[in-house]
């Protein structure tokens, strides 16, 4: 891949990546999760309950034991509780007034106001505030995200703890999934793997000469042809969403790898090469698209913040700076992509597998 020339620092805002946490079914922390994604292991098991029809267990990616002691509800706060840990032990103290702002599956069983209490007692105890869990799908991430950025950029927080969690592996839920056909299985090649996780991210609203890579800005869209219609989808809400984050791009730079929530359905995957066609113009030629479902499943919800975590530590890092792209979409028609930019490495700078986030 070759490098991009002429990169110069950004003109506009950029927001540091301090910390992170990450739980998945390629493991508990964000260093694991990582390292599991870039080693292409995949975190698959067979469900004992739910099966194909046929006996055979459909297959998930588990973050937690499956069992009836695990139901949804303690699933998301666990997962959730993890990655909040993980991320506050890492700020350093003094770091000022922090804000912490969570994304949330819509699901039958699942209470957000019970998660919220759980959450805000947590931090509550390091002296932060929970200013909102927002129900949402794929997306969801993207959109507490960009409540979060503006406001670090009104200084109304110092730190902004942003994340999402999601655990579709609830018995109800998978079999509605199965009979959907939505799953991949004996007889559907196309389909997902469904999965569960959790990340936060620990983002600064000034510049850190520690931090591996800066999160740029965010771009909305909505698709009017969703997953569920009939029609042919023509990507408008997805190139509405990904031209939007890369307008922000700074002078000189181009995107070389696109961090994808494709998790075998086929219709995600026609969307985002149509809009990748139609935006080419601000990426390298041989842009690399990257789809870790292929590793930890379909994560729904929390898609974005794993996603942006993997592109700020990818398998390629150069000498200058360069940027990612993570697209995102939710069925409701909503589309995201954030852009991040990936800093070079050097004294003080390393990359996420091998010592984690520095603030």
């Amino acid at each position: 891949m070759p490098r991009i020339q002429g990169s110069v620092a950004p003109s506009g805002f950029s927001y540091p990546l301090l910390a992170a946490g990450l739980c998945s079914a390629l493991g508990k922390n964000a260093a694991a999760t990582l390292a599991g994604m870039q080693g292409g292991l995949a975190g698959f098991t067979e469900h004992p309950r739910v099966d194909y029809h046929n006996g055979d267990g459909v297959v998930v990616a588990n973050a937690l034991p499956i069992g009836q002691s695990f139901p949804l509800q303690a699933r998301v706060q666990k997962l959730a509780l993890m990655a909040l840990d993980e991320v506050l032990g890492q700020l350093a103290t003094g770091a000022g007034p922090t804000s912490a702002y969570l994304a949330v599956p819509i699901m039958r069983g699942l209470s957000s106001q019970s998660l919220s209490i759980a959450l805000a007692a947590r931090l509550e105890e390091h002296g932060a505030k929970l200013i909102m869990v927002s129900p949402a799908g794929h997306a969801g991430f993207a959109v507490v995200l960009k409540r979060a950025l503006a406001d670090l950029t009104a200084k109304r927080c110092a730190v902004a703890l942003v994340g999402a969690v999601h655990s579709c592996l609830d018995d109800e839920n998978l079999q509605r999934l199965r009979d959907e056909e939505r799953i991949h299985g004996p007889l559907n090649s196309w389909g997902m793997v469904p999965g569960e996780a959790a990340g936060i991210l620990a983002l600064g609203g000034s510049a850190s000469p520690r931090a591996p890579a800066s999160l740029i800005a965010v771009g909305l869209g909505k698709e009017p042809i969703t997953i569920r219609s009939r029609a042919t989808c023509q990507a408008k809400g997805m190139t509405e969403a990904m031209g939007a984050a890369l307008a922000a791009m700074p002078a000189g730079l181009a995107v070389t790898d696109i961090w994808a929530d494709l998790e075998g359905e086929p219709y995600r995957s026609k969307e985002l090469g149509m809009a990748n066609m139609r935006l080419a113009g601000r990426m390298i030629p041989d842009v690399e698209v990257h789809h870790p479902a292929d590793c930890w499943g379909d994560v729904g919800t929390a898609s974005g913040v794993l996603l942006c975590a993997a592109a700020a530590d990818p398998p390629e890092r150069y000498a200058e700076q360069t940027c990612g792209l993570v697209t995102l979409g939710s069925e409701d028609g909503t589309r995201a992509a954030i852009l991040v930019q990936v800093h070079p490495l050097g004294p003080g700078r390393k990359a996420l597998v091998s010592a984690g986030f520095e603030g």
